[in-house]
C-alpha cells in the first residue's frame, strides 16, 4: 500500500492507525491462536510417548522396612484410517487462512478509511481556500455594485442579487468548515 500512495504524510498516518488499532491487534492474536491449533492438529501424525516414575515406602510407620521405585514408559501411534487426524489438520489450516484473510480485510479497511479521510480533508481545505478567495472578490463586487447604484448605473435589484451571491458563498464557507471539522474528527478516530 505504501507504494500506491506516494505521499509520506499519508503513509505515516496509515502506520499510526495500524499501531493503535485494536482490531489489528485482535486479528494478529487470532492468527497466533490458529497457528497454535494447526501445530496441535499436526502433532496427531506423530507417535505419543509417556514416561512416568514413582516411589513408595512400606512397612511399619516408625520403622520403614522397604522402599520401592517404579518407572514406566509407553508409546502409542494412532493410525488415521478414517481421516480424522487429516480432517483436523485441514480444518485448522482453513481456520488459519480465514484469520489471515480477516487480518488483511481489517488492514485494507483501515488503509481505505485513512486514505479517504486524508484526501477528503485535502479537498475540503482546497475548496475552503478557494471559497474564501471567492468571497473576498464578491465582497468587492458588492461594493462596486453599491457604488454603481449611487452613480445611477444599476438598479437596487442588481445590488441585492450580488449581495445574495456573496451571502451564499459565505454560507458555503460555513458548510465547508463544518465538513472539514467532521473529516478531521473521523481521521482522529481512525488514528485512535
Amino acid at each position: 500500500w505504501w507504494r500506491l500512495f506516494d505521499d509520506p504524510t499519508l503513509t505515516s498516518l496509515i502506520s499510526r492507525a495500524f499501531d493503535g488499532n485494536l482490531s489489528i491487534r485482535a486479528a494478529t492474536e487470532r492468527i497466533a491462536q490458529a497457528r497454535a491449533t494447526l501445530g496441535v492438529s499436526q502433532s496427531g501424525f506423530f507417535p505419543a510417548a509417556n514416561l512416568n516414575a514413582g516411589m513408595s515406602e512400606g512397612g511399619h510407620p516408625i520403622d520403614v522396612t522397604h522402599t520401592s521405585y517404579s518407572m514406566g514408559a509407553s508409546a502409542s501411534w494412532e493410525i488415521d484410517v478414517f481421516g480424522k487426524i487429516l480432517n483436523n489438520k485441514r480444518s485448522a489450516q482453513a481456520a488459519l487462512e480465514l484469520q489471515q484473510d480477516y487480518h488483511q480485510a481489517v488492514r485494507s479497511q483501515i488503509i481505505t478509511g485513512v486514505a479517504s479521510c486524508y484526501y477528503s480533508i485535502a479537498t475540503l481545505k482546497a475548496q475552503l481556500e478557494l471559497s474564501r478567495e471567492t468571497a473576498d472578490i464578491w465582497a468587492k463586487s458588492v461594493q462596486i455594485m453599491k457604488d454603481y447604484k449611487e452613480a445611477g448605473r444599476v438598479t437596487q435589484a442588481a445590488v441585492v442579487q450580488s449581495e445574495a451571491q456573496y451571502w451564499s458563498i459565505l454560507a458555503q464557507i460555513t458548510d465547508l468548515e463544518t465538513s472539514l471539522t467532521q473529516a478531521n474528527n473521523s481521521l482522529s478516530l481512525l488514528l485512535n
